[in-house]
């Protein structure tokens, strides 16, 4: 079985994201960001910060959506798809439901992620390793789900 490379982007408009916050508060958090998520957010100590934290968060769920690969019509709602920290701080992807089920039917082993900040902009790139064989079998251990 050869392993195949999935490669996903997304740049989000930080002005965007502020302008949501604004006109629809906390219920614009919830659609977003998972628990865990939402306890990195209420931890940032303004609400500029808060801004380009949920567009580098939702620019690295849309490029972890594009290398899952779902059918257009697929919905996976944000909270499924969890961008956290590890003890360095650098961002680590965990998947919940129909991400998860997504990620398992592609044979996906690993998704890693980058996200980057230029005003107005937040950036992010995802890459996954997909196993290429019969059945989408994974040769390697699933990612950590919820």
């Amino acid at each position: 079985m050869a392993d195949a490379v999935r490669v996903g982007c997304d740049v989000q408009n930080v002005a965007e994201v502020r302008a949501g916050l604004a006109e629809f508060g906390d219920a614009y958090v919830r659609r977003l960001l998972g628990p865990a998520e939402r306890e990195l957010a209420d931890s940032l100590a303004d609400a500029g910060a808060v801004a380009r934290f949920l567009g580098g968060r939702f620019a690295a769920k849309e490029a972890v959506f594009k290398v899952l690969r779902g059918a257009p019509d697929a919905a996976v709602p944000w909270p499924q798809i969890e961008v956290l920290a590890d003890a360095a701080g650098a961002p680590v992807v965990r998947l919940a439901e129909a991400a998860a089920a997504l990620a398992a039917a592609a044979g996906i082993a690993e998704i890693a992620v980058s996200i980057s900040h230029a005003e107005p902009f937040a950036f992010a790139v995802a890459v996954a390793t997909a196993c290429d064989g019969a059945g989408g079998a994974a040769s390697a251990p699933p990612l950590p789900v919820e």
